[in-house]
């Protein structure tokens, strides 16, 4: 009778840390840095580094963050080598989640500008009158609050 082996198989936070152990292999011998053995074992092991996930995608964000404009292109978006067509879905993916994340404040900036223009364009007895009854105190603390 045949063995059931679905639960061997690698879960989901066990591939991705294979494959980001993989990418940051890339990465690092493209920029010539020395890679760290637990990266290496992560790479080279069935079920990657599952513990260490968050550490490993900060690692390779932060990395592809600050090397040089000109490196970056040349590592990410070469179409000739599978590792870096990876590696741009990856990087591809990670900025848009930071720019879904980014995005309600800058809705939050919006409207305080809107809300600034607005009153630039209003006359003095007319600023005199919404200033009677708006605590702006309050308004400026709840874009406080909103931001922290």
């Amino acid at each position: 009778m045949p063995c059931e082996s679905a639960y061997l198989e690698a879960a989901y936070g066990e591939v991705e840390s294979k494959k980001l152990c993989i990418l940051i292999c890339f990465v690092f011998k493209k920029i010539n840095w020395k890679i760290p053995q637990w990266i290496v074992a992560g790479a080279e092991a069935y079920y990657g580094n599952q513990r260490r996930l968050n550490e490993l995608e900060d690692l390779l964000a932060q990395t592809l963050k600050n090397i040089y404009p000109d490196q970056l292109n040349e590592i990410v978006y070469n179409a000739h080598d599978p590792n870096s067509r990876k590696l741009a879905d990856w990087w591809e993916d990670l900025k848009s989640k930071e720019a879904e994340i980014n995005q309600p404040k800058k809705m939050e900036v919006d409207s305080k500008r809107f809300i600034n223009d607005i009153l630039l364009k209003l006359r003095e007895d007319e600023v005199e009158i919404i200033n009677k009854y708006i605590d702006w105190d309050k308004v400026n603390k709840d874009y406080k609050d909103k931001e922290n």
